[in-house]
């Protein structure tokens, strides 16, 4: 093969149009795989809906041995207050709202990436509404059992605390990455295809 048969073959390619895509396939892949991914986000925000009764019930039953301290208590009150917000921001997010009976592929695709979006804002912004104010609370609740008698106690459970607290911070940035990232981008391909 000489270099200009190369040449002529390397330009057949590139004059090749690309392979048409089977949007009817491609639609309901999507969809399947949509529909997996609100199922599993429904089940992540029940066990924080469970983890939030739980940490209730915990301080609950806790509250006698946590009040000895004012700053103990206000940990409490931060943690009662981070719980809330904890519900209130995950039912915003989760919400998809039902589409008329004569709505487009269209609107159904654009309704699914919004959901998407709305999905990876909450998983990046998961430092600002979750961790950060749990780390708050936590650290109040030890710091008024422990200051200022137990101060190498404290810094060490602090450590171990923001070290738990960038896992998670990492755990749910890798989910919104991985997950729900290449949703998003596969249904603005098929928004474009329409």
């Amino acid at each position: 093969m000489t270099f200009e048969d190369l040449q002529r073959s390397w330009k057949a390619d590139i004059d090749r149009p690309p392979p048409a895509i089977d949007r009817d396939a491609l639609l309901r892949e999507l969809t399947q795989r949509c529909a997996r991914s609100e199922h599993l986000t429904r089940r992540r925000d029940w066990r924080e809906y469970a983890a939030v009764v739980a940490v209730a019930v915990g301080f609950a039953v806790l509250w006698p041995r946590i009040r000895t301290s004012w700053i103990s208590t206000i940990g409490v009150i931060w943690v009662a207050a981070w719980l809330v917000l904890v519900v209130i921001t995950l039912a915003k997010s989760g919400r998809v709202k039902p589409l008329s009976s004569d709505s487009s592929t269209n609107d159904f695709v654009r309704q699914k990436i919004e959901w998407c979006d709305r999905q990876i804002r909450l998983l990046h912004n998961v430092v600002w509404w979750y961790v950060l104010p749990a780390f708050v609370g936590i650290l109040l609740i030890a710091g008024g059992k422990m200051l200022p008698h137990q101060r190498t106690a404290f810094g060490s459970y602090a450590a171990v605390v923001f070290v738990l607290c960038g896992g998670i911070v990492w755990l749910n940035r890798r989910a919104a990455r991985l997950h729900f990232k290449p949703l998003r981008d596969d249904l603005v391909r098929l928004s474009e295809e329409l």
